[in-house]
């Protein structure tokens, strides 16, 4: 569980996600990743 009581997520490989607007938290990096970075209005 999370610090403050939120939900823990664990990605692998393969794996994508999206933050949406307003996302706070933390972000462990664990092992080298590559990110795609797509920002739309």
């Amino acid at each position: 569980m999370a610090k403050d009581g939120g939900e823990t997520h664990v990605f692998g490989a393969g794996d994508s996600f999206v933050m949406k607007p307003g996302f706070t938290g933390t972000w462990n990096t664990l092992k080298t990743v590559r990110k795609i970075f797509v920002i739309a209005s």
